[in-house]
């Protein structure tokens, strides 16, 4: 009867525990609109609602399919593998597109990815906790043009020579190399007086280039992986999601959880025969407590209780990113004058309150795009364009920055940047911090 006891005092304990830690983790949140905000796990995977990670290409694509499968819909590495999970605690609430998160563009269905968003943040996330990530720096060729390879100024994967850096295949800097462009994000594995030895963040074939020293941003790497714009040119939208702070589990000794038991006894008692004699003070029963609360719900070591895996009924743990804004977005397109938004993980190095750009084919500022971040060569993040307009005698006039644009949401159309509404491309701007934000373009 005492073992019936004890055992019952565990799961009562362990009820606690959990009861604990899903209160913290399904947390509501007012968001900006004053309502309830949904908390929701990723929709279309396990179900249990968990997500998959994926991986990226060589290319600096991102592959967004799921694994295989088992009979429970989780994957089959699910138990290896980090299962990232969303909220929305919303800050930005203009121009929502409600659940199922699909709206009509061209004739088209299109639909915020949210699932792919945030699996594409994963990469990300191993090579930030696996060493520096720093950022080739070459805006405007400042650190020095990279060298023509083989007499051209591109490479096989589709690299081009302006704004880039040269990655060489051989660790003495001689032979092949390829462009490696503004703003990429690498993991900075080795140095020497003349070369970093990096890795390109996001591609799985565990290719290791060799970059001249002055073009990769050791003084300025990222610091911390907090805020992480993602932007889908595939389905022309945009989300911006903000890391969870941890949840801090406080330790409890063993006997902490004893003088837990010792209260209970009379809960326990009414359950059984209350003649039964036990002795709270037996250290055999204390360990024996200790014991029955570490099955699959936390470490419990000597000391007593320390922060530790979650509980395999809890498979995906609280959520680690939350979504505090997504909109409609425009990225760039193919063209003499334009160039598709690239594929990748980049650092978001500045912000601009004006991003200027020039008239097609002339050295003459056209305009002005507000509220801008720069995360590779000459692409922004930014709101709707505003062109000056000039008087019958040549004076320029401002008309003012412009909030909308019918075309964002459509088709690309962008020379490079990632176009947005004005109104979020300010939320962006004011939240953006440097040295913890990256963007990530999807397709």
């Amino acid at each position: 009867m005492r073992n019936g006891k004890l055992i019952i005092t565990a799961l009562v304990l362990c009820m606690m525990v959990l009861g604990l830690i899903i209160l913290e983790s399904f947390e509501i949140r007012p968001g900006g609109s004053g309502s309830e905000v949904l908390r929701e796990a990723v929709s279309g995977t396990g179900a249990d609602g968990t997500l998959q990670e994926g991986a990226s290409g060589s290319d600096g694509s991102i592959d967004s399919s799921v694994g295989d499968e088992d009979a429970d819909g989780i994957g089959k590495d699910a138990n290896e593998a980090h299962i990232p999970v969303f909220e929305f605690d919303l800050k930005y609430t203009k121009y929502l597109v409600e659940a199922p998160y699909e709206y009509e563009a061209n004739g088209e269905t299109r639909r915020f990815k949210f699932e792919e968003m945030v699996r594409a943040i994963e990469p990300a996330r191993e090579a930030f906790e696996s060493g520096m990530v720093a950022y080739v720096d070459n805006y405007k060729n400042r650190n020095g043009n990279a060298p023509y390879r083989n007499g051209k100024s591109t490479d096989d994967f589709g690299g081009t020579r302006s704004a880039s850096a040269p990655g060489y295949f051989n660790s003495d800097g001689s032979g092949d190399f390829r462009y490696i462009a503004d703003g990429t994000l690498v993991i900075v594995e080795n140095e020497n007086e003349k070369f970093s030895e990096v890795k390109i963040v996001g591609e799985t074939d565990g290719s290791s280039y060799f970059v001249p020293q002055h073009y990769v941003s050791t003084d300025d790497p990222l610091t911390a992986l907090e805020k992480i714009i993602v932007v889908d040119r595939a389905e022309q939208n945009i989300a911006a999601f903000e890391k969870v702070p941890e949840l801090v589990i406080e330790p409890v000794s063993s006997a902490d959880i004893l003088g837990i038991y010792k209260a209970s006894t009379e809960t326990v008692d009414s359950l059984g025969n209350e003649d039964d004699d036990v002795d709270n003070k037996d250290e055999a029963a204390e360990a024996e407590i200790a014991d029955m609360v570490n099955v699959d719900v936390m470490e419990c070591a000597a000391d007593g209780l320390t922060e530790g895996a979650m509980p395999v009924a809890f498979p995906g743990g609280r959520a680690e990113w939350k979504i505090v804004s997504y909109s409609l977005a425009t990225t760039g397109k193919s063209g003499k004058y334009h160039q598709p938004t690239p594929l990748g993980y980049y650092y978001a190095v500045e912000k601009k309150p004006k991003f200027y750009y020039l008239k097609d084919g002339t050295n003459d500022i056209e305009g002005y795009a507000p509220y801008a971040i720069r995360f590779t060569a000459g692409a922004y993040v930014h709101g709707v364009a505003t062109a000056y307009k000039y008087t019958a005698d040549g004076v320029r006039v401002d008309p003012g920055i412009h909030e909308f644009s019918k075309s964002i949401g459509t088709v690309p159309l962008s020379h490079k940047c990632v176009r947005n509404y004005t109104s979020h491309a300010k939320f962006l701007y004011d939240w953006y911090e440097h040295g913890k934000t990256i963007v990530i373009v999807i397709e």
